[in-house]
């Protein structure tokens, strides 16, 4: 089934739906459904982002995975006419941020892909925000960024994400340094 770019995003943007598109052998999640497997659910997924249309007026990112390594990823999915899609209710309070996050570059670098060590030292040196929050540790102001901020408000006991918390242990002490 091939599905135009503007039906894919209208899609992903469903209220209460993680939707992921069937592209062949890979599942592409787009938008505010990469926003919530990336940020919410803590997948460790590569983040593209790209600008289209004759001014360059569309921009979108997305991520995607092999499709054999679905049910690896997510329990309780259900198969639709365009791919899958995952019930829930997300806090998507932190999308237009993060979302903006990969557009604030030149023009000549738009269409790249996004590292997430790329993505962490430009969040960390604070030229992509201004909204930071701080907090006094020990008479120290430490900032955090809106990353480090979404992690916090969405972190769960009991959900297996040790090595998100042991990054963000890390970047916390590096803060403190």
């Amino acid at each position: 089934m091939n599905i135009k770019i503007n039906d894919k995003l209208e899609i992903s943007q469903r209220q209460g739906f993680l939707s992921l598109i069937d592209e062949g052998s890979f599942l592409r999640i787009y938008n505010q459904s990469a926003f919530i497997v990336t940020q919410i659910l803590q997948h460790n997924f590569k983040i593209s982002a790209h600008t289209i249309g004759k001014f360059q007026q569309y921009h979108f990112v997305y991520c995607a995975f092999p499709k054999r390594n679905l049910h690896f990823h997510f329990e309780n999915i259900r198969k639709t006419a365009w791919g899958y899609e995952l019930t829930g209710e997300y806090d998507l309070v932190d999308y237009d941020n993060w979302f903006k996050q990969f557009f604030v570059q030149t023009h000549k670098n738009l269409n790249r892909n996004i590292t997430a060590q790329q993505l962490d030292s430009h969040l960390t040196s604070g030229h992509l925000f201004s909204n930071e929050r701080s907090v006094e540790i020990e008479g120290k102001p430490i900032y955090l960024n809106p990353e480090q901020i979404m992690f916090l408000r969405n972190w769960q006991r009991g959900y297996n994400n040790n090595i998100v918390i042991e990054n963000f242990i890390e970047s916390l002490q590096r803060k403190l340094r």
